[in-house]
């Protein structure tokens, strides 16, 4: 059991839903284990490296404030962490690949495990049971990781009662590698070069594939002892300065701190290693299950056999379609492989002929929900926009999109929206790409860069019973409905800027309320 358990967010609003998801699960600051969420300050993107800094020094002055007393010196930062067991979960990511899960946080991305309530458990739920397992030492210590890959690595011995740095590798293939870090290692285990998401032709030219042909992955789990962590923070008590007045770069953890390291180099005018050991276990065997995107996501809730998910298929004969804390009060017309439905109300008998996904559908959207094959749709309460405000005010905005969809990807690099490239959804629909960006929506980088689904004006609030309408013509290759232009259109970052949390967790328990 860990004493204390941080989530970090991307934002205030990120954070407030964590501490509302914390709060269900009895976790919070007084809690057993205590648990805290800590954003990224201002709403400025610092990368995992500042976010771990900022964490570990609020934990230093929360426990400090707590057993200092007056007259007393503060205790110096290395002795703040001895015996004491920390866990730092990064969940402070937008999620543009995940876009069904970026308002809540693909962290919490339900999965098929039922819990003593009527929900089912998340991704953090399974996360934390397993870390929870991993055996530490009585001095102390802080075990990091990602929170979108479950590695069931909780009953294993990791070797995490050596000193420094301690990581965790998995071996596969050069491919898989190049989408993370790669580990060397020398046959003491440790650390002799760390390639941040290396081509498999320069990962074999670092001489990080091994004799099996494979290379060990850097699954995300870090872990510190209390030297490293109170060396860190005596190192960088500018820069976190700097972040928090909004001004500071962005450090990843993975791809800047560990191959400093690695390499014994400063990166960012920080010495990060200081004669610290640096080694990581090799898991043998590991699920790796990784959600960072909607196939992704399709792929781990239905393809994947592990003990995670035990299911039943929705009542259609050979058909891989799952239903998690949801009703459908009427069967599919149409119901195809690998689809999803998760939190919804289905009134009307959906069309879903397969790779669909189905995210927070509410009751009182009562049309029938056409999807072609390929498409997921999520709808969202927004707070009260000023020019709509009225009688009828709660707000939902519905966000389709094609699970190959990244809305990271720019127009000019091949962006796709519904699968395919965004260029041919604009010429079919009549529109010229100044209508969906503006040069100042991203408010960095050139005009072409800032063009992705993620800046594009594409989606109308309304009320919840006329969701489809500004969004149906998307996908049913049909023109923008009259008037669509001229009418308020929202990005995606500024939907997820505009959530209501409140109101989004009360449609999910409204919904739980009627399984």
């Amino acid at each position: 059991m860990f004493d204390h358990v941080v989530l970090t967010a991307s934002n205030d609003s990120q954070a407030d839903a964590y501490r509302t998801e914390l709060a269900h699960r009895g976790l919070d600051a007084r809690s057993t284990p205590a648990a805290t969420v800590v954003p990224d300050p201002r709403g400025h993107r610092v990368g995992s490296g500042v976010s771990t800094l900022l964490a570990l020094a609020d934990l230093a002055q929360r426990w400090s404030r707590d057993a200092h007393q007056p007259g007393e010196s503060a205790p110096a930062p290395a002795s703040r962490f001895a015996r004491k067991r920390v866990c730092i979960i990064h969940a402070g990511g937008d999620s543009r690949r995940l876009p069904a899960y970026a308002a809540q946080g693909k962290i919490f991305t339900p999965l098929p495990i039922a819990t003593p309530d009527p929900r089912h458990a998340t991704l953090f739920d399974v996360l934390l049971d397993d870390y929870s397992r991993i055996p530490l030492p009585d001095d102390g210590r802080v075990v990091i990781a990602t929170g979108d890959v479950f590695l069931d690595i909780g009953s294993r011995e990791l070797g995490f009662d050596r000193p420094g740095v301690v990581g965790v590798a998995w071996a596969s293939s050069p491919d898989r590698g190049s989408r993370h870090g790669v580990y060397k290692l020398d046959p003491a285990g440790e650390v002799t070069g760390f390639l941040h998401k290396p081509a498999p032709t320069e990962a074999a030219a670092g001489g990080a594939v091994r004799d099996d042909g494979t290379v060990l992955i850097d699954t995300g789990v870090v872990c510190l002892d209390p030297a490293t962590v109170a060396h860190w923070l005596k190192r960088t008590g500018e820069l976190r300065d700097r972040a928090r007045r909004g001004a500071s770069p962005q450090i990843d953890l993975y791809g800047d701190i560990l191959p400093a390291i690695a390499r014994r180099e400063p990166s960012h005018g920080i010495n990060w290693h200081h004669q610290t050991p640096f080694h990581a276990a090799v898991v043998p065997t590991s699920p790796f299950l990784h959600i960072g995107s909607s196939r992704e996501l399709l792929d781990v809730l239905i393809d994947t056999d592990s003990h995670i998910a035990t299911w039943k298929p929705l009542n259609k004969t050979g058909s891989r379609a799952r239903v998690l804390n949801s009703r459908l009060d009427a069967e599919p017309r149409a119901l195809g492989d690998r689809v999803l439905i998760e939190s919804s109300a289905i009134v009307r008998a959906p069309s879903l002929p397969g790779n669909n996904i189905l995210v927070g559908v509410p009751p009182e959207l009562d049309r029938p929900i056409e999807l072609p094959e390929g498409w997921g749709m999520v709808c969202l309460p927004i707070h009260d926009l000023p020019d709509m405000q009225g009688p009828d005010a709660d707000l939902w905005v519905a966000v389709c999109f094609g699970v190959e969809d990244d809305f990271k990807t720019p127009l000019h690099a091949g962006g796709t929206l519904g699968n395919r490239p965004m260029r041919e959804f604009l010429e079919r629909a009549g529109l010229d790409p100044a209508q969906l960006w503006r040069s100042s929506d991203e408010g960095s980088g050139t005009a072409e860069n800032d063009r992705t689904l993620w800046a594009a004006r594409l989606w109308t609030p309304t009320v919840a019973g006329a969701m489809l309408d500004p969004v149906a013509w998307m996908w049913s290759g049909t023109l923008p409905p009259l008037g669509w232009s001229e009418s308020c259109r929202l990005t995606l970052a500024e939907v997820m800027a505009a959530v209501d949390h409140a109101r989004l967790l009360d449609a999910r328990e409204r919904v739980l309320g009627c399984v």
